[in-house]
């Protein structure tokens, strides 16, 4: 029996005129041996069919002389990632796939929700459409699973960890929250950063090699998702701890750059993405496109500039190049970390409030649809208001940390400047400019948030107010709603109507006594621009 531990379906490039290709991931639990496994592709509309051979995607241990898994074909005997390519489908038709190898049964491997294997059948799946084919584009985003049981990995006793706060296990509600977004059927879905937590604080320990790293996204994420985005075009971005330890930066990754390769080539070999010259071909920053939506995902940890610059020259200039020459009808720029409502001001883009104008102008001339960014292990809406001149840009920005990290709130200074989020320390002329941003909605899974006293990683030492779990419509709510819930943020993008609609979706573990936070908007595919008086 072969046993499948992921299946990732994404990384779209569109081919000469109605045709696309995409990529098929393949995790197993269990290295296997290659030769003879096929994929077999079959149109839904016609009795077309394609029979693709895998390439083998194991990474090079860069801790390693020799790594005897690396190949690029499939003739190498065993393998734990294949890479299936299926060329020339036509935009917008459906199709399925089936991995096959003969004299062999194929089964899903099971998680706490679903313990038993599923058996691999045909999965049903669309090519992506060309821009102009779709009315609806249906996307989910959410980010910080962090979802690792600290206690297994500090050795310490269940109840002690407990007791300190280290332990954080909840991999059930996770799943749950995939099963609930594979039942949704998004066409895309977007991970926001931090897909495992590879980090550990008593003592302190990082994730290192290759075979650490495979372990815990092996434990964190793919044990987690499973089949749940076989048959969605899925996309990530990487976040600091992706990277193996809290706070990863460029100067961290220059003191060990050994390390970082790993995680990023430990990312690659299951999670594959476009890949562009601007970045090495590593998979950090890239633009991404499907249908009339096209997506800037940036990274904020390996190319800093000076002085909290988190984008570094090379990255904001193809930033700006690309959405300048961009003719999408829908634009996300999908950043790890936030512009505003962060946990940390100083750690966000507000650390350097030079760039910080600089990309939300950039944004506002591009009239973007919005911004989809993480790392706050919480969940914010904001309208963003830039003023240039006599006109004033509305940009929204979702922050979507919701998706079973440890829960963490903004620092006390941003909850007392609410509705008003806490703008960097920019001049007086340039600080008009942004003065009408408005909070929309915030939510944080915390009990009783809103301490007065010392945060560390976002989470007061003390208990503060039940009410400073939620703020919307200008009131803090958090009385009124359920605690300890987590989602994802649901987007139905309307090119027929011109608009977008969001939806927060939440769960939590066990019951609730109080209804479920809900957000809900609508804003238009372009960033709404207005006149506004000048004095």
């Amino acid at each position: 029996m072969i046993v499948l531990s992921t299946l990732i379906l994404g990384k779209p490039v569109y081919e000469a005129e109605d045709k696309v290709s995409v990529t098929l991931a393949a995790t197993f639990e269990k290295p296997i041996d290659a030769q003879g496994v096929k994929l077999k592709v079959t149109s839904s509309t016609s009795s077309e069919q394609f029979i693709i051979a895998p390439v083998i995607a194991d990474a090079v241990d860069q801790f390693s002389e020799v790594s005897s898994s690396s190949s690029s074909d499939a003739t190498e005997p065993l393998a734990s990632h294949l890479h299936f390519t299926m060329p020339h489908l036509k935009c917008n038709e459906a199709y399925t796939y089936q991995i096959t190898k003969e004299g062999h049964e194929i089964v899903m491997a099971g998680n706490e929700v679903f313990p038993d294997p599923i058996p691999h059948t045909p999965v049903q799946f669309k090519a992506p459409p060309l821009p102009g084919q779709a009315k609806h584009i249906h996307l989910v985003v959410s980010a910080d699973q962090e979802v690792i049981d600290v206690a297994r990995w500090t050795k310490l006793d269940e109840k002690l960890s407990t007791a300190l706060g280290l332990q954080q296990n909840q991999k059930t509600l996770t799943e749950q929250i995939y099963h609930e977004i594979a039942l949704k059927k998004p066409d895309v879905f977007a991970h926001l950063g931090d897909l495992f937590h590879g980090e550990t604080y008593v003592p302190v320990t990082t994730v290192r090699t290759l075979p650490e790293f495979q372990q815990a996204i092996e434990e964190d994420f793919h044990q987690t998702v499973r089949g749940a985005l076989s048959s969605t075009c899925s996309y990530r971005i990487l976040d600091d701890h992706d990277f193996g330890e809290n706070d990863a930066s460029r100067a961290k990754y220059e003191k060990d750059p050994r390390a970082y390769d790993n995680a990023i080539n430990a990312f690659n070999e299951f999670f594959p993405v476009p890949m562009i010259p601007e970045d090495g071909n590593r998979g950090l920053f890239y633009e991404a496109t499907y249908g009339d939506v096209t997506m800037w995902c940036l990274n904020n940890r390996l190319f800093q500039g000076e002085n909290g610059d988190l984008l570094g020259d090379a990255q904001f200039q193809w930033l700006a190049e690309s959405l300048k020459k961009s003719t999408a009808k829908v634009k996300f720029i999908v950043s790890p970390l936030p512009f505003v409502m962060g946990k940390n001001p100083t750690e966000d883009y507000r650390g350097n409030d030079h760039v910080w104008d600089k990309v939300l102008n950039l944004a506002a001339d591009a009239r973007i649809t919005g911004i989809l960014c993480a790392d706050s292990h919480n969940y914010s809406r904001t309208d963003i208001h830039v003023k240039n001149g006599d006109t004033e840009t509305i940009i929204p920005q979702f922050l979507v940390g919701i998706l079973g990290g440890k829960p963490q709130e903004i620092s006390t200074e941003e909850r007392k400047s609410l509705p008003k989020p806490l703008l960097p320390k920019l001049s007086a002329d340039i600080t008009t400019n942004y003065t009408d941003s408005e909070v929309k909605s915030y939510y944080t899974a915390i009990p009783k948030p809103g301490s007065h006293g010392k945060k560390i990683s976002g989470m007061s030492l003390l208990p503060g107010k039940k009410k400073y779990r939620t703020f919307q419509d200008g009131k803090w709510i958090g009385e009124n709603v359920e605690k300890s819930t987590y989602g994802f943020l649901d987007f139905d993008i309307n090119l027929e109507e011109g608009k977008v609609f969001t939806q927060l979706f939440m769960m939590k573990q066990g019951g609730n006594k109080k209804p479920f936070f809900k957000d809900e908007a609508t804003y238009p595919l372009q960033a709404e621009r207005r006149k506004v008086k000048t004095f």
